[in-house]
């Protein structure tokens, strides 16, 4: 089977340690970027955003749209935030049943896995984004819808 070593080697784990002081103010960074996002695109038609509640505590590592449009596909957003030169991630894609070495194996009759494999879209989050760069992101998805 198909598998992953996803174990920290030494210097990974040093770096970590290094900026571990940090993570809060980095946290505290993504949350605004993330809530910017939600104010700007969670009126637009076709996509879904999410919602965050308010007695649980996020890290945000991603921020994912859900595309449902009728025209606009969620590889139609990436191929165009790609020539724009934004990075956006397919998130949930491809399923581990698509992959070669699991055909057949499993049951593949996962309509709601497939239907978030080909709509969720995670957008770029990170605390060094500038307000330029978060601007062009939501300007970039208007455009767009």
């Amino acid at each position: 089977y198909i598998g992953s070593n996803l174990k920290m080697n030494e210097l990974q784990a040093a770096m970590g340690l290094c900026n571990l002081p940090l993570l809060a103010q980095e946290i505290e960074k993504r949350k605004a970027i993330a809530h910017k996002y939600i104010e700007e695109l969670s009126s637009i038609n076709g996509i879904k955003v999410p919602s965050y509640k308010s007695n649980i505590e996020y890290n945000y590592s991603y921020f994912p749209i859900l595309i449902n449009h009728p025209t606009i596909s969620r590889d139609d957003l990436f191929n165009y935030l790609k020539e724009k030169g934004i990075n956006a991630k397919k998130y949930f894609y491809p399923l581990v049943t698509d992959y070669a070495c699991y055909k057949g194996k499993y049951d593949d009759n996962l309509p709601t896995s497939r239907f978030i494999s080909e709509q969720v879209l995670c957008l770029p989050l990170y605390g060094e984004m500038t307000d330029e760069e978060v601007s062009n992101v939501i300007s970039a998805i208007n455009q767009q819808f």
